[in-house]
């Protein structure tokens, strides 16, 4: 989606009113390349519209705004938050910091929203966010759902998966 929007924003969608003017149909087209089009272009149509209607064209600032918009939920809230407002207290739990915090045993539920709740107990929240990301970042790389990098793993002496099939 980013490959696509990226330039869209740099040259035709400068702002939601932008998005909001152009309509869901034209956006709809020019997100053609991406999977499940019909459902994003209207979840951004969607949140263009209410940023404009609701914070005159302006993302707000809080959880509980973010998680109000179209499609938005408490990991695209957080993401938003960390990047974009420099917010250090946000867990983004996708499902890379998910399967790394479970294989390093930091968490035991499956569940996103417990998951968090038990990384905020652990994790201070001046490094919540830089966390989130290198442990994402850990997963993407490393870490990986099937064929765990285990060579290059800089967690492998201390990792309780590891131990296990090792």
């Amino acid at each position: 989606m980013n490959k696509i929007m990226v330039p869209l924003y740099k040259t035709k969608y400068k702002t939601p009113k932008d998005i909001v003017d152009d309509g869901l149909e034209n956006l709809k087209q020019n997100l053609k390349g991406v999977n499940f089009y019909n459902n994003k272009s209207a979840n951004v149509y969607g949140i263009c519209k209410e940023l404009v209607e609701k914070y005159k064209g302006k993302v707000p600032g809080t959880m509980e705004e973010l998680v109000e918009l179209p499609g938005v939920g408490r990991k695209s809230a957080s993401v938003v938050l960390g990047n974009f407002f420099g917010i250090e207290d946000v867990i983004i739990v996708d499902t890379h910091l998910k399967r790394v915090s479970q294989r390093l045993g930091l968490v035991e539920s499956d569940d996103p929203a417990k998951i968090e709740i038990e990384l905020d107990e652990l994790i201070s929240k001046n490094e919540q966010f830089h966390f989130s990301m290198r442990i994402g970042e850990h997963g993407r790389q490393t870490c990986h759902a099937r064929n765990p990098d285990h060579e290059n793993c800089v967690f492998k002496k201390e990792c309780p998966y590891y131990k296990s099939i090792h």
